[in-house]
C-alpha cells in the first residue's frame, strides 16, 4: 500500500472484456454504494483524480488497483477499481467497476496502517548453511568468513581471512547480524552519511550487499544492493563490530 499516483484515466467497463472480472471486490470492503457509471467529474467530486492511498496486485496479465481518497467528514474514504491489461488483440486497455464506494475506518483499518506495518522489519535474512562467504568491512579492514560445507549441506568449521575461528561463536555472530531491525523511513538531512559498515554475502552464483552509513549518532542509512530507504540504530551495528573483535580474539561471543 502506498501513496497513489493520479489514476488513468478514459476508460471503459470491463464488463465489456471477457475476462472473468467483477465488483465483487469493491463490494466486498464497502459500506456503501455511492455513485454508478463513473466520469472524470464524478471522481472529482470524490476526491479521486488524485487519491490519497493506492493499492494493487497482478493477477493472469490483469493488474487490479484500488483507489482511496482522503478522509471526508466522517472519517470515511471513497474508493473505485480499475484494472490494466490486454484485450484479445494485445491492445493495452484499461477497464473500471464504474463504482464509487464508500468505506469506513471500522471496515478497512488497514488504510490507517503505517507503510511500514506491512514490512519485515529485519534487515538480511538467509539460512547460515546456504552461505558461502561472508565479508564484513568497516574501520578499513574486510573480515572474509569462509564456510566451507560437507557432503550434507553443512558447515563444520569456519575461517577468518584464512584463519579458523569457532564455529559456534560465528553463529552467535550471524545471529547478531540477524537481529539487525530496520526502525523507519530515513528522510535526508544536512548531514554527510559515512560509511560505518558493509556486508558482502555470497550462496552460489548470488551475491548480496548491504552497506550501512551513519547519518547522526543514533541512526544509520543502509541500502541493500545499491537501493534503500530505511534506517536503523547505530547501535545495532556497534553490537555485530564488538561480536567480530570477540570472535576473532577467541572470546566468547553472547548468544543474545
Amino acid at each position: 500500500m502506498a501513496k497513489a499516483q493520479t489514476p488513468p484515466m478514459g476508460w471503459s467497463s470491463w464488463n465489456l472484456f471477457a475476462a472473468n472480472i467483477d465488483e465483487d471486490l469493491i463490494v466486498d470492503i464497502a459500506d456503501a454504494m455511492v455513485e454508478y457509471n463513473l466520469d472524470v467529474a464524478m471522481l472529482e467530486k470524490y476526491g479521486l483524480t488524485e487519491p490519497d492511498i493506492g493499492t494493487s496486485y497482478t493477477f493472469n496479465g490483469y493488474t487490479v488497483y484500488v483507489w482511496f481518497s482522503e478522509p471526508n467528514e466522517d472519517g470515511n474514504r471513497y474508493c473505485y477499481s480499475s484494472i490494466t491489461g490486454k484485450d484479445e488483440s494485445g491492445k493495452d486497455v484499461t477497464m473500471s467497476t464504474d463504482i464509487i464506494a464508500e468505506v469506513s475506518p471500522e471496515t478497512a483499518p488497514w488504510l490507517e496502517y503505517d507503510a511500514l506495518t506491512f514490512l519485515d522489519p529485519g534487515i538480511f535474512s538467509m539460512y547460515i548453511n546456504r552461505i558461502d562467504e561472508i565479508t564484513m568491512s568497516y574501520g578499513g579492514n574486510d573480515y572474509v568468513f569462509a564456510l566451507p560445507r560437507n557432503d550434507a549441506g553443512e558447515f563444520t568449521t569456519v575461517t577468518c581471512n584464512g584463519q579458523p575461528v569457532d564455529t559456534q561463536n560465528f553463529r552467535y555472530l550471524y545471529v547478531s547480524i540477524l537481529n539487525l531491525k530496520l526502525e523507519g523511513e530515513y528522510s535526508e538531512t544536512d548531514s554527510q552519511p559515512v560509511e560505518m559498515f558493509r556486508l558482502v554475502v555470497k550462496s552460489g552464483n548470488r551475491t548480496d550487499e548491504i552497506v550501512f552509513y551513519q547519518v547522526s549518532s543514533a541512526k544509520a542509512y543502509y541500502t541493500r544492493n545499491g537501493e534503500g530507504r530505511y534506517y536503523m540504530l547505530v547501535d545495532g551495528i556497534s553490537k555485530v563490530q564488538r561480536n567480530i573483535q570477540l570472535l576473532l580474539a577467541g572470546q566468547p561471543v553472547p548468544s543474545k
